[in-house]
């Protein structure tokens, strides 16, 4: 049976490898802890909320719901949502993405049972891949499913031959409204187990560009606007928003909880890239400890690193797209030359 945490263990955690977003973190450590009572107490009829992530490119959404269920030991599997289709349309539909999570489910099974056996007499790589363990599917049902771009799944009159992203959205609805759902494996429709997704924890992500944007804001009701107004969150996203950006109030109604997540500023990139958990300067120090050096960063290298890559707005993203020019001019002949050590500080961005 799974360890039930409390969110302040649930976030004490993850707080060493999920950076600069403590409201955001907080309310999804607490959602998690429910999610674990649940899977606990099993009550079909009051599962855990689902969620809608909000949030800037590179801010960490997706790093951070990885981190809660690889810590939580939870299947959990990101799905791009431009790559799903509508039914009857050739393509992956959402039948497959539940029948990926039982997959997900059945290799953490498999892993513990070759990590438990002392004497194994089953690689886990022979395993065939339509052998399911006998709990994958519970433990699947258990699940978390991450739905990334989920904004670009929104209907927009304006643009031509969108009606389609409306019928993702209904399908989608068929499977977070908590059903008894045939899973499909390829192309091969209704060929899965059955799953019941009442107690699947599904949460969305996406940057919603120009959701802020007074468009969206002029379409809010008086009374919303009244109420937004007299509680002080006339600037929160809110419901009504995302259903006016071009999704299903049905869709809505069922992921009820929004969780913003902030822009990573210049401290919180900084912090990345000295946390070796998370920092991508890790793998240039394992690169070169390969051959037997040893590469170092001065504080003032980092910090105008940390600057720029928020100058560019990519979040965490951009800190290796701002590393990369500036590391391969100075490391280049360093994998050669007979130094063991270079550090790298802020006068080897100069003049760059």
């Amino acid at each position: 049976m799974e360890k039930i945490y409390t969110a302040k263990e649930i976030k004490t955690l993850i707080e060493s490898t999920v950076l600069g977003q403590d409201t955001a973190v907080t309310r999804l450590s607490l959602l998690f802890s429910m999610h674990l009572a649940w899977i606990r107490r099993g009550d079909k009829e009051h599962p855990s909320p689902s969620a809608l992530i909000i949030g800037p490119t590179g801010c960490g959404k997706t790093h951070s719901i990885r981190t809660f269920a690889k810590i939580l030991k939870l299947p959990f599997i990101v799905v791009d949502s431009t790559s799903l289709v509508p039914s009857g349309y050739k393509g992956r539909q959402v039948e497959e993405i539940l029948y990926e999570l039982i997959i997900e489910a059945n290799s953490m099974i498999r892993s513990e049972k070759q990590s438990e056996s002392t004497e194994t007499k089953k690689n886990i790589f022979d395993w065939g891949d339509d052998e399911v363990e006998n709990n994958a599917v519970e433990k699947a049902q258990n699940g978390i499913v991450f739905f990334d771009e989920f904004d670009k799944l929104a209907n927009r009159p304006e643009e031509k031959d969108s009606s389609w992203r409306y019928a993702i959205q209904r399908s989608l609805l068929k499977i977070i409204e908590g059903s008894l759902i045939c899973t499909s494996r390829g192309t091969n429709r209704g060929s899965g187990p059955i799953i019941d997704t009442s107690g699947v924890l599904f949460l969305a992500g996406g940057a919603f560009t120009g959701i802020n944007d007074s468009a969206i804001r002029r379409l809010r009701t008086v009374e919303l606007c009244r109420e937004l107004t007299h509680s002080k969150q006339v600037d929160s996203v809110v419901s009504e928003d995302i259903i006016n950006y071009g999704f299903m109030p049905e869709l809505v109604a069922r992921i009820p909880i929004l969780i913003n997540f902030d822009s990573l500023n210049e401290s919180a990139l900084l912090d990345i890239l000295n946390n070796d958990n998370v920092s991508p300067l890790k793998v240039w120090k394992n690169h070169f400890e390969s051959f037997g050096k040893k590469i170092t960063f001065g504080p003032d290298f980092l910090s105008a690193i940390a600057s720029r890559a928020s100058k560019m707005g990519l979040g965490a993203r951009g800190l290796q797209q701002v590393l990369f020019p500036y590391l391969t001019k100075h490391t280049y002949e360093f994998e050669t030359s007979s130094d063991q050590e270079l550090t790298l500080n802020g006068k080897h961005l100069t003049n760059q």
